[in-house]
């Protein structure tokens, strides 16, 4: 969907390789309607040796769990779309924290809410192309600050934004309520 970013990541990707001499590399896992548009755009930015597209990975899979491990950031540009269509809080994102992953994102629908830009990760606006460029090549230049927000991530994620906790004490509350009107 066009909401992803996909297009605008591509367009910051090739800016930011003119930025920096450190290696940038892209894997984009996942199938959808845009494949063919996605293909395009690196052709037409000259991104085929930095971007690889893995195509759909059965989630919670070895395969997904090592796309995860061997990544140094999560990146989810997300977008308003053309038809307005917006994003919530991506499930994507919040695994890949809860991986140890630090997240790249914009400031789009529900994602402020779970990501706070250079404390778990960095946030843009949507569509700007010169900012996301200029945080991934800050993100390759500096692992060890990758590392901490990782880290970061992570505790942020398995404390604030596990769902279980929250589902039992709904339970809970479901319980409680049942019992009241029952008396």
């Amino acid at each position: 969907a066009a909401k992803k970013g996909h297009i605008f990541l591509l367009e910051a990707l090739a800016k930011a390789r003119q930025l920096t001499k450190a290696h940038l590399h892209l894997d984009i896992v996942g199938e959808g309607d845009l494949r063919s548009d996605i293909e395009a755009a690196i052709q037409r930015l000259g991104l085929q040796y930095s971007v690889a597209m893995h195509g759909r990975v059965a989630y919670g899979s070895d395969e997904h769990r090592r796309y995860l491990e061997s990544a140094h950031a999560f990146i989810h540009p997300s977008v308003t779309g053309p038809d307005g269509d917006k994003e919530g809080i991506p499930g994507a994102l919040v695994e890949a924290m809860a991986a140890g992953l630090p997240v790249i994102s914009t400031y789009h629908a529900g994602i402020p809410s779970v990501v706070k830009d250079g404390e778990q990760g960095w946030l843009v606006q949507e569509n700007d192309i010169d900012a996301l460029a200029r945080v991934l090549v800050e993100v390759a230049e500096n692992p060890r600050m990758r590392e901490e927000r990782g880290h970061i991530a992570r505790h942020h994620a398995l404390t604030h934004l596990d769902i279980r906790p929250r589902q039992i004490a709904l339970e809970a509350l479901y319980s409680q309520l049942a019992v009241s009107v029952k008396a």
